[in-house]
This record gives structure tokens, C-alpha cells and sequence, in this order.
């Protein structure tokens, strides 16, 4: 097994923990269960991601910013997927 199948599935199960922790989260709550998905945004805070205003291409800053927004478990999925890929592309 090498190191990015390692990772990949690490990532893969981490995505997995991340679901299951926002779902019992959500249960928790009093009436209606609301499943709410926390971003990069919502976990570190805009602050850290300020240096994005700085990238002179406006392509670039839309692109990330749009990554940023996205669930923490999709990018953590995503990751995982790609060194699985990447992975399974350089065994051959």
C-alpha cells in the first residue's frame, strides 16, 4: 500500500467522520433536525483567508472563493478522491 492510497483513504474516512459529527450535531438540536455543513469559512474564520483579496487575477480570487464556501467534508472528500486517482494512476 503506498502513501497516497494511505491518504486517499484516510481523507475518505475523515470526510465520513465529518458527516457523521454534523448529523449527531444536528439531531441535538430541539425540534426540527437542521443539517447545517460548516465550511473552511465558518471553522477558521474570514481573517484567515483575507491574503485571497491580494491575488491580482479575478478568476483566481472567484475560484478560490468559491472552494472555500464549499462544505469542510466535500473539499475532504475531494481530496481523498484524487489521491485515490492519483494513486491508482501511478501503479500502472
Amino acid at each position: 500500500m503506498n502513501g497516497l492510497l494511505l491518504m486517499g483513504a484516510l481523507l475518505c474516512l475523515a470526510a465520513g467522520c465529518i458527516v457523521l459529527f454534523e448529523s449527531i450535531a444536528a439531531m441535538m438540536s430541539v425540534g426540527e433536525i437542521v443539517f447545517k455543513a460548516s465550511s473552511p469559512v465558518d471553522l477558521l474564520g474570514s481573517a484567515a483567508f483575507s491574503w485571497i483579496d491580494w491575488i491580482p487575477m479575478l478568476w483566481m480570487q472567484n475560484l478560490l472563493n468559491y472552494i472555500i464556501t464549499r462544505p469542510a467534508w466535500l473539499l475532504v472528500l475531494s481530496v481523498g478522491i484524487l489521491c485515490l486517482l492519483l494513486s491508482g494512476f501511478r501503479n500502472r
